[in-house]
């Protein structure tokens, strides 16, 4: 069920909804509930097991609740830009950013507060009704579970090699938003890894020019080609063209040539 619901941003928000009360019932006594200067089994505690975060990261919890917060006007524009689609559907949105706000003002407070079943259960018929009208393009679950592990083993191995530290900075960081932007999958859908991949694109021409880029792209290695090879996948599935993008693979054989990747 959880992949066509991740079709659009009202499934999306449904399925965060059904989280939230699953993750309102998890015991104070539980793993992950207890955070310094919290109460135990605080609001900030279970949206960060919703997220799969750790509960000390309040940041990472915090960006990841204001993805959650630019569902509704996703949904708005979804829904008045699909033919047959009800107004009940909009209707219902300003209960649903009063909701959210709660969630964002309430971090502090023990337990979480629940959605009406009314606004649950309307954002799951939203959800049908856009799947049939304004169907996303959806990637497979288990091919992007395959993509991000490659990319997890890329990170893994990125870290033991002895390369320009500079380097090996600027790599660490894109790559982790990358995987950063597969976890969020299931809240910003596809448009999360584009746009994880349109700045990785645009970081690599601003740090090197196309004339090094070209200059250097002779020494492909191992590691710059498992790199690039991943990004053609996710990036394929996710229905980004990188066709285009060819002078991106050669910056990064630039950017990895003669330092031991």
């Amino acid at each position: 069920m959880s992949e066509s619901f991740s079709s659009n941003p009202a499934g999306r928000i449904f399925l965060f909804l059904k989280s939230v009360k699953e993750a309102a019932s998890i015991s104070i006594d539980s793993p992950g509930m207890d955070i310094p200067g919290f109460p135990a089994g605080s609001s900030l505690a279970r949206l960060a097991s919703i997220f799969h975060l750790q509960p000390t990261d309040t940041s990472a919890v915090l960006f990841r609740l204001g993805e959650v917060m630019k569902l509704p006007g996703q949904i708005r524009s979804a829904v008045t830009n699909s033919p047959n689609m009800s107004d009940t559907f909009t209707d219902v949105l300003p209960d649903l950013d009063q909701y959210l706000r709660s969630l964002l003002t309430g971090l502090a407070n023990q337990g979480l507060p629940l959605p009406h079943e009314t606004l649950v259960i309307t954002l799951k018929l939203c959800s049908e009704q856009l799947a049939i009208h304004s169907p996303e393009q959806m990637p497979s679950t288990d091919e992007l579970a395959a993509i991000r592990a490659e990319f997890e083993n890329l990170l893994q191995e990125l870290i033991s090699i002895d390369i320009d530290e500079a380097l090996k900075a600027f790599l660490l960081e894109e790559i982790s938003s990358i995987l950063y932007a597969i976890d969020g999958f299931t809240i910003s859908g596809v448009s999360g890894i584009r746009d994880a991949l349109a700045s990785f694109f645009g970081e690599l021409q601003i740090r090197t020019s196309t004339e090094e880029a070209f200059e250097n792209k002779s020494d492909i290695t191992p590691f710059s080609d498992r790199l690039w090879a991943a990004i053609e996948r996710l990036a394929s599935v996710v229905g980004l063209s990188v066709a285009a993008n060819t002078l991106a693979h050669s910056i990064i054989q630039a950017l990895t040539s003669g330092h031991g990747l």
